[in-house]
């Protein structure tokens, strides 16, 4: 649940621009700009929210320029991402109401992404398993807003992959690994979320 609503946060960083104010639209579970609150079960299977998640990524890449970014970097570093809190978690009381509690949140993730690589159509499944380019752009991203912190360039230089995901799952999509790269994925945003919540970045010209 903390994923689902930090990585929409981050990308809206990253997209942020000074001269304009950001409007959040109203489609629910769906688009950088939306409303990211779980209520309940039917919330998630009414809007979709796998593949619109998935879809985040590719909204993000089509998005970015990395012109605007360097432009507004002195802006995007004076300011936090919104916090996840603001944003319900019903969802989870309704789980612990209604459930045996045989799965944990992170295995019925790897579960869901289990079953679309073995039961969606293709394009479902693409879709799906190329979704982690965004992490690219936003390794790069925290690279300039971090360019003088020496200590959290040396901690994001760890997530420089050895392999591309995306050539990767092109290569192969179904004796891929989606398991591992949803693990770092995951891990990545929570990183990035942490490091800009709390380590405020130094401006350049101090």
């Amino acid at each position: 649940m903390r994923h689902v609503q930090i990585e929409p946060l981050l990308y809206r960083h990253m997209l942020t621009r000074s001269d304009t104010v950001t409007e959040n639209n109203e489609r629910k579970l769906n688009g950088i700009n939306g409303d990211f609150s779980v209520e309940n079960t039917k919330t998630i299977v009414d809007n979709n929210l796998t593949i619109g998640h998935d879809l985040l990524s590719y909204e993000l890449v089509d998005r970015f320029d990395k012109t605007v970014f360097l432009e507004n970097l002195e802006y995007i570093r004076s300011i936090r991402p919104e916090s996840h809190e603001n944003y319900s978690k019903a969802i989870l009381e309704e789980n612990r109401k209604h459930s045996f509690q045989l799965l944990g949140a992170t295995n019925l993730v790897i579960l869901i992404v289990t079953v679309i690589t073995i039961f969606g159509d293709l394009k479902t499944t693409i879709t799906a398993l190329n979704s982690f380019g965004s992490d690219s752009v936003l390794l790069w991203c925290m690279k300039q807003i971090y360019a003088e912190n020496k200590q959290v360039q040396i901690d994001l230089d760890f997530f420089m992959q050895e392999v591309s995901n995306r050539g990767h799952y092109n290569s192969s999509a179904f004796f891929s690994n989606p398991s591992q790269y949803l693990y770092y994925h995951i891990v990545f945003d929570e990183v990035v979320y942490d490091i800009l919540m709390n380590q405020p970045p130094v401006p350049m010209n101090s």
